[in-house]
């Protein structure tokens, strides 16, 4: 479920500095999601078997990828969509709190990435 009680930072990346890509892929999102180190506390039925989104503020343009089953609902895309306008679902702040560490010290954050961290 998005929080839409706690909107998103309102420096959010939009427009031509972020790009959407979104993914319908076979079979459910487990590995997808999973590999992308995407879990939602509280939700992770949804969002390993339906969708999800992960940012990469590291490329310019910024991106953000969406993967959601193959034949899923409108639902679940909009729902995504919204992960990428920078909205959290309840109870988390996966996406403000990457935005805060990546404004903080870009250099370090993306370094960081690209080990893996």
């Amino acid at each position: 479920m998005i929080n839409t009680k706690n909107p998103p930072p309102t420096d959010w990346p939009k427009g031509y500095a972020l790009v959407v890509h979104e993914h319908e892929l076979p079979g459910d999102m487990v590995a997808q999601c999973e590999s992308w180190g995407v879990s939602a506390p509280g939700y992770p039925i949804l969002t390993q078997l339906f969708g999800c989104a992960r940012f990469r503020f590291c490329t310019t343009p910024m991106r953000c990828e969406i993967s959601i089953t193959k034949g899923e609902a409108d639902f679940v895309m909009a729902h995504e969509r919204m992960h990428c306008d920078g909205w959290d679902h309840i109870g988390s702040a996966s996406f403000r709190d990457a935005w805060i560490a990546y404004k903080v010290n870009p250099r370090a954050y993306c370094e960081a990435k690209a080990n893996g961290n």
